[in-house]
């Protein structure tokens, strides 16, 4: 759309590993990737999720922004569309294969292991989009927000956006809080871990970042949908 939000340019299959009908107990991205990068945003997600994130940076022409998780690209790119240095990061190779297949202007793509990013020059923000609601543990959660935190500047935003506790809640199959549901437009599930809207702030002020805004989201239905938590590196 006029936002270049929506976003499905041409792909050809670079994973051909069929996904798996077991009991999942983490979402297999690599078996994924092509299923998710040939979807559109949702515009729920657009509309709930991303224009927050995207109203919160405000004006991000010639800003370096990181995009943790980047996945295949997509809100990279809406980022770059908008005037920003974009230095995304993700773990799974076939996410990063197809994220270089398209248009790669002003975005610099690296794989990266979980929690451990390479010592950037300062960044002027981060984005982790739908990313945290997939490590299972806490320790996990901060150490990817610490490692985040050496690359921003003093005083820069980190913008976590997940999908809201109340849907995840209803999601939950009874182990060590593990939710499986199906993402729209997709037909393989998907594997996150609940966490109360507590349980977030919290683990962002162990990383050691001033929580500045808490934000969400509801549908035109009035159901709660997406979780924003803005904080400053300090």
């Amino acid at each position: 759309n006029q936002d270049g939000y929506l976003l499905r340019p041409p792909i050809t299959d670079l994973c051909n590993t069929p996904p798996s009908n077991a009991l999942m107990t983490q979402t297999n991205w690599e078996q994924l990737a092509n299923e998710y990068t040939q979807r559109d945003f949702p515009s729920s997600d657009s509309i709930c999720g991303y224009k927050m994130v995207l109203d919160l940076l405000g004006d991000i022409s010639e800003k370096r922004i990181l995009d943790y998780g980047c996945g295949s690209g997509k809100f990279s790119r809406v980022l770059a569309s908008r005037g920003a240095k974009v230095l995304a990061v993700d773990p799974t190779p076939c996410m990063i294969d197809l994220a270089k297949r398209q248009n790669c202007d002003n975005i610099e793509y690296h794989l990266l292991d979980w929690g451990k990013i390479a010592k950037e020059a300062s960044m002027d923000a981060a984005v982790v989009c739908y990313v945290m609601c997939g490590r299972s543990g806490d320790d996990e959660f901060v150490e990817i927000l610490q490692n985040i935190s050496l690359n921003l500047a003093v005083g820069a935003k980190l913008i976590v956006l997940d999908p809201h506790p109340a849907r995840k809640q209803k999601d939950m199959i009874g182990q060590e809080n593990m939710c499986r549901s199906l993402l729209e437009g997709m037909v393989t599930p998907v594997v996150d871990f609940y966490r109360p809207i507590p349980t977030y702030l919290n683990l962002i002020r162990r990383a050691g970042l001033d929580i500045e805004n808490v934000l969400e989201s509801l549908t035109p239905e009035g159901m709660p949908h997406s979780l924003l938590i803005g904080a400053k590196n300090v």
